[in-house]
């Protein structure tokens, strides 16, 4: 099967800046001084990471167990990073599906 170009092009210039605003309510979630402030970057970014379903749901399903606890603001520069890669790849895998379903059609 060959990759559709054209298809992965526009995931990645649609997912991006998705991913942007969703890193910077993260990061304003946990150095946010105010609680509900913080809360509240924390829903909205992970609503717009739900985006990224299965594979950053799945991430988060299954590191939440392991760690037994939240995390925590020092764990920014391993979470961040796999949420982001996680999203741009889930992204891609549609882009891939919806070229594959056309070209069926």
């Amino acid at each position: 099967m060959e990759i559709h170009l054209n298809a992965a092009k526009w995931a990645v210039y649609l997912a991006l800046p998705i991913m942007l605003i969703g890193t910077l309510f993260f990061i304003s979630a946990m150095r946010s001084n105010d609680f509900w402030g913080g809360v509240m970057g924390g829903i909205i970014a992970a609503q717009i990471y739900i985006l990224g379903f299965p594979l950053v749901g799945l991430f988060w399903r299954f590191i939440s167990p392991y760690i037994k606890r939240g995390l925590a603001e020092e764990e920014d520069w391993w979470h961040l990073p796999i949420t982001n890669i996680l999203f741009l790849i889930q992204w891609l895998i549609w882009s891939q599906l919806i070229a594959l379903i056309i070209r069926l059609f």
